[in-house]
């Protein structure tokens, strides 16, 4: 397949777009990764996984305790940490 010197011009200047979008993009995860982590960074990132969830009583015959004891166990055999039910 012949190629052109237009499509040979193209090609080469593509080439060169990537080789810097990877030379940029492997000298930003080099200084990600010497950023030093503060406790109150980590502790910041912990609370922007967190959420709240609200669960109804659909099952009138069992009163609040029984089931908070059962959401108890269902987050607790999901390895899901509760802060209060």
């Amino acid at each position: 397949m012949k190629m052109t010197k237009k499509k040979v011009k193209k090609r080469v200047k593509m080439r060169n777009k990537l080789r810097w979008l990877c030379q940029r993009k492997l000298e930003r995860g080099r200084m990600i990764s010497q950023k030093a982590v503060t406790p109150a960074e980590k502790h910041k990132t912990e609370n922007d996984a967190s959420f709240l969830l609200f669960v109804g009583n659909l099952n009138s015959v069992k009163n609040v305790e029984e089931l908070k004891k059962a959401l108890n166990g269902f987050f607790t055999k999901k390895k899901l940490s509760v802060m209060d039910v």
